[in-house]
């Protein structure tokens, strides 16, 4: 059965170092260390588009707001040009 860093780095690829010589501990420590990265990234990006999807949020009810009242003066302009 093949490892997970087998699955990971085909053969052909140009590696500066022979990874057939990682030790089974070695192996284990990269996986943890690819981890931990990952669920630090994946925190980080959470904690950045929480923010972001609240001010998208602000702004898209903003809009609304300009968009009902751009279409009231619209109207009470067409009015006023109709008389």
């Amino acid at each position: 059965m093949s490892s997970p860093l087998e699955k990971t780095f085909r053969s052909d690829w140009p590696l500066t170092y022979n990874w057939h010589v990682l030790t089974e501990e070695d192996k284990q420590w990269i996986s943890e260390r690819l981890e931990k990265v990952e669920t630090t990234l994946l925190i980080e990006f959470q904690r950045w588009a929480s923010p972001a999807e609240l001010r998208r949020r602000s702004h898209d009810a903003a809009l609304r707001a300009l968009d009902a009242e751009v279409e009231s003066l619209s109207d009470r302009l067409k009015n006023l040009e109709g008389r």
